[in-house]
């Protein structure tokens, strides 16, 4: 029996006619797994019912109410095709526009969550922007976020199955196609304070999640042993062996060269090549990736010689912070015998790999190096000029303060060509309720430009985001953008309070050859 969904919507009145007026039931239908087939390049059966119930599950938020059927309704049917990749297609099926039907077509089960993230994206109330059909798949293979499970984190040590559970699908109707965890020991305190479960339980819980809803599954593992002792080794291999025996899926490990570690290359080459041995036992397809982090000069070289000798073990090279050479340069060396990734970091903003030129002490010293960071202008220039070459990206990240940035990356990851404002459209229509919101990244990043204290653009973007309705479905989004705009506008009253007083002693100190120093103290 095919599962079905039958929603029945509530638009917003007064709302203008666009491209595709949807009736007042929605009806949502994907065959059983059991009738798909299995997928082009991967191993596991292809089901639309991840795609579908994420869909349902976001409309019912919208208010929708689930019925099994009702008449009027406006079908949308979930069918497997051949040949579509990573892609999907959305086409509009119907002898009229005012009784539309849509058919979600695609060949892996995360292309229906694409498909599925594409729709809710163009949504707004009953009307959909599409009146023609959509054929859409990512410019790059990979296309991914990390998710740390630490103290270090500024977000997810504190969240349960459920929440991390939710920010995959998030990452998924993004765009995402890997989701690389952090393994259970790297360069933080053993557990966290907030956690609501051991580290290990979450790491393990999420992977399940992010395989069930067709997502890559990766594992970023620091080496922090001194591997010149053979006993380093074994315990290295005896503490692989039993963190991959918990996982129901694998399809890359990436090892910092350093960032943390600090293992001389020869050394870290051999090892690596051993537990490339231990993964490929029992995922025999998983990807193994090495970062250039960390390396001096000599280092360095002796790091890309290897990597030219071609170790068939080795999938890819990933650049990211703390990495000497620019990416022309590792084009210039390795191009020719490795494939290259991007580690870029989207969540700091000074001491690090994207930082905000010229950033005014006022900021930086208040809102710190990991503050709420929305960059679309630099975040687009980044892309432009270091993934050409590349096979894609994962991005480093410590929390939700830079989901902004994410969700730019992975966006032009799917269209390099697509501009800030159409990413923000989206975005906003996945998690806000209320277009005005696009003009908010862009905003957010022009309050940090020159002096706060003479910065126009603070007053009016608090007024702007003042005068949002974000609807009621709206998530966690909406308050970390408005937090950012009050700390921006704090953060400038307070500094021209600190000039103005400035000012006065200044002007009080220069009479003081006059008045005498007692008297200028005392003013």
């Amino acid at each position: 029996m095919p599962i079905a969904f039958a929603l029945a919507l509530g638009g917003a009145p007064g709302q203008a006619e666009a491209a595709t007026r949807l009736a007042s039931t929605i009806c949502i239908s994907a065959p059983d797994d059991g009738a798909q087939t299995k997928a082009g390049d991967e191993n596991d059966a292809v089901s639309a019912r991840p795609a579908a119930r994420l869909l349902a599950e976001r409309l019912k938020a919208r208010h929708f109410t689930s019925s099994r059927s009702g008449p009027g309704c406006t079908p949308i049917r979930l069918e497997q095709a051949e040949g579509l990749g990573e892609g999907f297609t959305l086409t509009p099926e119907g002898s009229t526009r005012a009784t539309p039907g849509l058919v979600l077509r695609a060949s892996m089960t995360r292309g229906f969550v694409y498909g599925a993230g594409w729709l809710l994206a163009h949504l707004s109330g009953r009307t959909l922007d599409l009146d023609a059909p959509v054929h859409e798949r990512p410019a790059y293979p990979v296309r991914g976020d990390q998710i740390g499970i630490r103290a270090k984190n500024n977000t997810f040590d504190a969240w349960d199955a459920t929440m991390l559970a939710r920010h995959v699908d998030d990452l998924a109707l993004l765009g995402a196609n890997r989701v690389q965890l952090i393994g259970p020991v790297s360069d933080d305190a053993a557990t966290s304070p907030l956690a609501p479960l051991p580290a290990r339980a979450a790491i393990l819980a999420t992977a399940r999640h992010a395989h069930a809803m067709g997502l890559e599954v990766a594992l970023y593992l620091p080496l922090l042993r001194d591997y010149t002792d053979p006993g380093a080794v074994r315990a290295e291999v005896a503490d692989l062996n039993a963190l991959l025996a918990d996982f129901p899926a694998l399809d890359a490990v990436y090892f910092p060269g350093g960032d943390p570690g600090h293992t001389a290359p020869d050394v870290l080459l051999r090892l690596l090549a051993q537990l490339a041995k231990v993964i490929h036992a029992r995922f025999a397809k998983a990807e193994i990736l090495v970062s250039s982090q960390g390396f001096d000069a000599r280092d360095f070289d002796t790091f890309t010689r290897h990597v030219q000798q071609k170790p068939d073990w080795l999938s890819a090279v990933f650049v990211g912070p703390q990495t000497r050479a620019t990416m022309a340069q590792h084009h210039r060396l390795l191009g020719a015998s490795i494939s290259l990734e991007l580690y870029p970091d989207t969540a700091h903003t000074m001491h690090a790999q994207l930082p905000i030129a010229d950033w005014s002490p006022a900021f930086a010293l208040t809102e710190g190096r990991e503050p709420i960071d929305p960059r679309p202008r630099a975040m687009a220039a980044a892309f432009a000029a270091q993934m050409p070459g590349t096979r894609g990206f994962v991005a480093y990240s410590e929390g939700v303060n830079d989901d902004w940035n994410l969700a730019q990356w992975l966006a032009l990851g799917w269209d390099p060509k697509r501009s800030p404002q159409a990413i923000a459209r989206a975005y906003a229509r996945l998690f806000i309720g209320d277009d005005r919101f696009a003009s908010l990244p862009q905003a957010l990043e022009t309050n940090w430009q020159g002096d706060p204290a003479q910065n126009r653009t603070i007053a009016s973007t608090l007024a702007r985001i003042a005068r949002l309705k974000p609807a009621d479905w709206a998530d966690w989004r909406f308050d970390l953008y408005r937090y950012r705009a009050l700390y921006d506008a704090l953060v400038q009253r307070r500094w021209r309070a600190a000039q103005q007083a400035n000012a006065a002693a200044q002007a009080a100190l220069a009479k003081a050859a006059q008045r005498g120093s007692a008297r200028t103290a005392e003013a």
